[in-house]
Order: C-alpha cells, then structure tokens, then sequence
C-alpha cells in the first residue's frame, strides 16, 4: 500500500469531472485522481496522502492533500453502492467537517448538493457512517441543538445559497448561536451576513 508520494506537481489534466494529477517522484510520472477544489500550483512540491485501488484490473491512484481527507473517502467508499466518484463527489461538494456533520445529523439535503448523489444513497450513507463518525464528529457550536443547526442550514440551501457559503455563515456567527436558540433568528443574522458578501 502506497501511503503517500511527495513530488513536483508536472500539471493537471481535466478529464470531464475527474481532474488527473501528474505527479513526478524521482524519474516517474504518477497520475492520480484528486479533488478538483484542490488548488494545485504547476511545479510545486505536494504531498498527495494516496489511496489505490484495483478497478477492471487496472490500479487507480486517488490523492488527497491530508490525511483525514483519505480516511474519509475510505468511510465512504466502504458503504454498499458509493462509488468512488461519489465519494470525491462528496468530498468536493463539502468541506470535511460539513461532510461528517452533514453524515451524522442525517442532513439529506446538504449530502445530495453532491452531483451524482442521490436521496437514497445520502440515506445509506447517513445510516451506515452516522455511528462510525459521530466519535469524531465536532459540531461549529455544540450549544446550537442539532435539529435548529439542520434546519437553518437547509432554509439557506433552499435559498440558493452554497455549501460553502452556508459554513461560512455558520462560523463567522457562532458566537451569536451560543446567544440565539431561536430558528427564525439565526436564519435572519445569516441572511444579513451572506447579504453583505
């Protein structure tokens, strides 16, 4: 198992939504599949933290610029039926920490903002991760009850507004959360907010 390669990034190859990192270590070129929201400067030196895989007899490297970024397309390729362009889907639709609380909160809305996810698969990965993750799983405000951080981060999607807005949004008003329990509240101080940008 290759755990991670470090070398120069040679450049990057779109292929449709897939985006292939030419890595060189030494005198051989690696191409690696990585998220596209990666922002990867030509000729700089990376450390891409690799997972491989078997697909058709042929080996697939994936990189991802941590560790914890791996492990959780591993989480996520380990449920029945996710694939992994779903799980790089995922993990490029979100941040890691919106992944996992959108996983243990069993936020189905946020999970199908990835393409190619669907309801019932965000459904099946809520319900065979939602344990695995919840030991890790650290909440922008623990204060905030999960249902009303739900439900304001669903009013904002159905508003238009992206995921990465939305967390944002979320930490920048964190310390009013700790202020507010009320629904309605919050979603008006995260409107003001996201108005402003």
């Amino acid at each position: 198992m290759i755990s991670y390669l470090k070398g120069t990034a040679a450049g990057t190859i779109a292929q449709g939504s897939r985006m292939i990192l030419i890595l060189e270590v030494g005198a051989i070129a690696y191409e690696i599949q990585v998220p596209s929201r990666w922002v990867i400067i030509p000729q700089e030196v990376v450390q891409v933290f690799t997972h491989l895989a078997i697909k058709e007899e042929q080996p697939v490297l994936y990189g991802f610029a941590s560790p914890s970024d791996r492990d959780l397309f591993r989480q996520l390729i380990s449920v029945n039926g996710v694939g992994a362009q779903s799980a790089i889907a995922l993990i490029d639709a979100l941040t890691a920490e919106q992944l996992v609380e959108a996983i243990v909160t069993s936020n189905i809305k946020l999970l199908t903002q990835a393409p190619g996810v669907g309801t019932k698969t965000a459904e099946r990965i809520s319900l065979e991760l939602r344990q695995k993750l919840a030991n890790n799983y650290q909440i922008v405000n623990a204060a905030v009850p999960s249902n009303i951080h739900g439900e304001l981060t669903e009013t904002l999607i159905a508003l238009g507004y992206s995921p990465e807005e939305i967390a944002k949004a979320i930490a920048i008003l964190s310390q009013e959360m700790q202020k507010h329990t009320s629904p309605e509240e919050l979603i008006r101080l995260a409107i003001t907010y996201l108005s402003s940008l």
